[in-house]
């Protein structure tokens, strides 16, 4: 018996034109008649996450930033930043490959950045890196331009103090702190409500869904998604834009009753 699904946003549980379909909406209204929980796991910040889900999701679990903010009815109730040295020694790391590599820092639900980011996300408010004077609350390190950044020599540099997240189906590349990820924030959601790991389902579509689509009871990889995601699946459906999610849902209620 499933008591809780964990919902990846962009590619998942949102449509192509970032909306949540009404059909999508109405099942995860009647998981919770079935007392069945719901858990939105994104790599979007707070501003963009809040406002852009319904309030059904909203006065459940929110984990934000891939895992290193968890929030409940809108509440911070867990947050896990990257440390100040550690902070330092990437953006040193990273200038020294090349001055030309897009970096942007995520800090207090502000982004700073190296560049104009509107070039590259004309939504996207943000502020100059040379202005971030606070390094101690930096949930996030994004690299763009991966195609000139060294992600391997990365990794050998840091694999023991980062947790490095790729995706838009492998273009950006996300940094957290090594123990952030989903599954493990989701991990702290079920320990916090006595859920077991094979009590949960979860749906994702790109590689930072990856391993906790591997762990719970059930993972769901939309037909969109990314192949990775897919081959590690429990299961496929149909695409973000054809309410993958809902026929899912739809029959684990339609099982149970």
């Amino acid at each position: 018996m499933y008591k809780l699904v964990a919902l990846d946003l962009d590619g998942t549980l949102f449509n192509n034109e970032s909306k949540v379909s009404v059909r999508n909406i109405d099942a995860i209204r009647n998981c919770h008649h079935h007392n069945i929980d719901t858990v939105v796991a994104t790599g979007r910040p707070p501003r963009f996450t809040f406002g852009h889900i319904p309030e059904i999701l909203a006065r459940d679990y929110t984990v934000c930033y891939n895992g290193a903010q968890i929030y409940h009815n809108h509440d911070l109730i867990f947050e896990m930043c990257m440390s100040h040295d550690l902070v330092q020694s990437i953006i040193a790391y990273v200038t020294s490959q090349s001055s030309e590599i897009k970096m942007a820092l995520e800090s207090r639900d502000v982004i700073y950045s190296n560049f104009d980011m509107k070039r590259v996300w004309p939504d996207i408010e943000s502020r100059d890196l040379k202005d971030l004077a606070d390094y101690d609350h930096i949930c996030k390190v994004i690299i763009l331009n991966k195609a000139t950044f060294d992600d391997g020599s990365f990794n050998e540099t840091y694999q023991d103090l980062c947790n490095v997240i790729f995706t838009d189906g492998g273009k950006l590349i996300e940094i957290v702190d090594k123990t952030v990820s989903k599954l493990a924030a989701i991990e702290w959601i079920a320990q916090r409500e006595s859920i077991k790991i094979e009590e949960i389902i979860a749906f994702g579509d790109d590689l930072n869904d990856i391993e906790i689509i591997k762990h719970v009871g059930l993972g769901v990889a939309m037909s969109n998604g990314h192949d990775k995601v897919k081959e590690v699946s429990n299961h496929v459906t149909a695409s973000n834009d054809c309410d993958g999610v809902a026929i899912v849902l739809e029959k684990i209620i339609e099982d149970r009753s």
